[in-house]
């Protein structure tokens, strides 16, 4: 009867002890997932910066661009002007000079000059400001990123499968502990009762003889000798433990690199 109390509790704590390692698993690999995640969520964000910080670009560029070409179109409006009286000023010079009125022929034509030059400086003026225009431009090309919707629209789909990878393997390392929890709780109950059968009847502490209490003992050292052997086992799987951590520390930045390549022979699967 005593035998089978403990073999009980021994196969309780054995599946508890193995439902256990397999927590440590799957969180090495929930945390991996939560870090691919995260640096496709990181990589979403700074594109969508991107586009923000290009947009504030381009419109202020575009802003400047309307009010400078405003400027443009009052200026052709006196360019224009200044022309059309240069051209009547040397019209007036030189019908005065056919009428032989020297004099006048001259003023109007000084007055045609000034025009002239006066529309001169206004097409200079207008030629700056139109290379302002293609400077500005220049530099908003520069300073501006650009983001073809494609590459957002892939680094938002890489961002939302691992996100959904991540919950998944959340919800299962979840579960399992749930179940790990429930299987510590039953191995505690086996453990309980064997641990109440051990226990001596009043009148067993009585009538106990020498070679009972040597019997008990022997099993007590074999008990224990079990417990050393599980304990060595344990620092193994612990030990193994360790070198798969450092093997996963290892491989985690060359898998990183490895999910885009493979996210995108996916995508291009699926079309």
């Amino acid at each position: 009867m005593q035998n089978d109390f403990f073999k009980e509790k021994e196969e309780a704590w054995a599946i508890f002890r193995k439902e256990a390692a397999k927590v440590d698993v799957e969180t090495r690999i929930n945390v991996l997932a939560f870090n691919i995640y995260n640096d496709a969520r990181i990589e979403y964000q700074n594109l969508l910066k991107d586009i923000e910080e290009a947009k504030k670009i381009w419109d202020e560029f575009n802003k400047f661009k309307k009010e400078t070409e405003a400027k443009i179109s009052e200026l052709y409006k006196l360019s224009a002007q200044e022309h059309s009286q240069m051209c009547e000023s040397f019209a007036l010079s030189k019908q005065a000079r056919d009428e032989k009125k020297g004099f006048l022929a001259d003023d109007y034509s000084k007055l045609g000059i000034e025009h002239r030059e006066k529309r001169d400086a206004i097409n200079e003026e207008i030629n700056e400001l139109k290379q302002e225009i293609f400077g500005a431009k220049k530099r908003a090309k520069s300073k501006a990123k650009y983001i073809d919707s494609t590459v957002l629209e892939d680094a938002k789909d890489l961002m939302d499968h691992w996100k959904k990878k991540y919950s998944e393997q959340n919800d299962k390392v979840e579960a399992i502990k749930k179940h790990c929890e429930d299987l510590r709780i039953e191995a505690s109950k086996a453990q309980k009762r064997y641990e109440n059968m051990k226990k001596p009847k009043d009148d067993d502490v009585v009538n106990r003889s020498y070679d009972t209490t040597l019997a008990h003992y022997n099993e007590l050292k074999i008990e224990y000798e079990k417990i050393l052997a599980e304990d060595a086992e344990i620092m193994k799987d612990l030990e193994r433990c360790n070198k798969l951590e450092a093997r996963f520390r290892r491989d985690s930045d060359i898998f990183r690199r490895k999910v885009k390549k493979i996210w995108s022979l996916e995508r291009a699967n699926a079309k």
